[in-house]
């Protein structure tokens, strides 16, 4: 959660009553308290109560000298910094500069920047003391997870091994307390509340929601499972919603998910969605409500593509040599120059003395060569034609086929001589 969201976040926590007398909300650094001020009053009103913590890094202002140390160069020399730190730096944006050590240090920042420090240097040398000058970022990692030292800035320095994140619990922290004033519509963000590893929370003067200093209870969780597949349990309304077309639910949930590349989904309450016939696609994955309420919304293939799946978020385009008509599970055409050959099933290279026009026509015969269409087997097979198998062409006219069939004579135009057949 950053400052950019906070306005629609807390609108909608209001609008579905996590907010008001009997309700807490808590923000980390990542909202400033000017944002916080900023929000509309009715808003602001509303959220008055909440706490804010910080983390605090230079604690008590016992810095140590190593800390200090490390400061006094790292502010006044930016050469300093590139030979000692940034040259090491995997990223350009870690690199340090003496303005963070010096500017930021009334705000904890440089406090944290030394622990940062600190933890990738230790981790730096183990690595190199265990492999090598040419150990790997999986390496290098394991050690950062691994080390553990006081700081001397902001006490003991730790990492959660399942998330590689500085434990929480070795730190120092502070509760900002939001306050909202209906009298002159003012807001203010004291400290009301601190943090230790020894002592835990110390909140005393914290003033909740419901005005007084004492939190408010425990939220029950809703049990969304009160609604079952192809519904939703709907936060403002406190009841069940059927899901809308273009959406499903498995149940046990407060909403509706969009249908996936492939899948559709027609009716409202789906528990599943319905995925699109082979031969035909749908691209987009979870994006668009309406461009999955409709069977109407699977695309078929396009010429030169197939998809033999159901539920395909794409078709595939046919191997080389082979194509095929709109909408199909499989490339049963050819590529001009070559035909379907029916005994392997395979697109061929056209035999000699023929022409492939492409897609699912068989080779037609030059002028003087016949094939034999009335079998598939023999289909491809081009035979040169003998002078004079029809009357009336003579020893000069080589034609011995009809178009329909390319392989007798055409009876309109010309007949077979006698003793001849074809």
């Amino acid at each position: 959660m950053f400052d950019d969201d906070i306005e629609y976040f807390i609108a909608k926590a209001n609008e579905i009553g996590l907010l008001g007398p009997g309700k807490m909300m808590v923000f980390s650094d990542g909202v400033s308290t000017g944002a916080l001020s900023a929000l509309p009053t009715d808003l602001q009103n509303a959220l008055s109560g909440a706490g804010r913590v910080l983390p605090v890094g230079c604690v008590n202002g016992e810095t140590g000298v190593l800390f200090d140390h490390f400061r006094s160069f790292a502010s006044k020399s930016q050469s300093w910094l590139d030979l000692r730190l940034n040259s090491r730096m995997p990223y350009e944006d870690w690199k340090l500069t003496p303005e963070l050590m010096e500017d930021y240090y009334d705000v904890d920042v440089s406090c944290y920047v030394y622990d940062a420090v600190m933890a990738q240097g230790i981790a730096a040398c183990d690595s190199y003391a265990q492999y090598g000058a040419d150990y790997t970022r999986a390496q290098y990692l394991e050690k950062l997870q691994a080390v553990e030292f006081d700081s001397g800035a902001s006490g003991r320095v730790e990492f959660d091994s399942a998330t590689g994140n500085r434990r929480k619990d070795t730190g120092y922290y502070v509760l900002q307390n939001f306050l909202f004033d209906v009298s002159d519509e003012s807001s203010s963000a004291p400290i009301k509340g601190t943090w230790n590893p020894s002592g835990g929370w110390d909140t005393s003067g914290f003033v909740f929601s419901d005005g007084t200093g004492s939190p408010p209870a425990s939220v029950e969780p809703v049990d969304y499972s009160v609604c079952g597949p192809g519904f939703f349990y709907d936060l403002v309304l406190k009841t069940c919603g059927a899901c809308s077309p273009g959406t499903w639910s498995a149940g046990g949930t407060d909403q509706c998910i969009v249908c996936g590349a492939g899948t559709f989904s027609e009716a409202g309450a789906a528990a599943t969605c319905t995925r699109c016939a082979a031969g035909f696609s749908l691209s987009d994955n979870s994006g668009v409500l309406t461009l999955h309420d409709s069977a109407e919304d699977c695309t078929s293939c396009e010429a030169g593509k197939y998809v033999n799946t159901s539920g395909a978020p794409a078709c595939h385009k046919c191997p080389k040599t082979y194509d095929s008509p709109p909408g199909q599970i499989r490339c049963t055409w050819c590529e001009k120059l070559y035909f379907f050959n029916d005994n392997t099933a395979t697109c061929d290279s056209c035999p000699d003395h023929a022409t492939c026009p492409g897609r699912d026509a068989k080779p037609i015969p030059d002028e003087g060569y016949w094939a034999s269409y009335g079998s598939v087997e023999q289909a491809h097979i081009v035979y040169e034609c003998h002078t004079g198998t029809c009357t009336g062409g003579g020893d000069t006219d080589l034609r011995c086929w009809a178009t329909a069939n390319y392989s007798k004579c055409d009876t309109d135009e010309l007949q077979c001589s006698e003793g001849a057949t074809g």
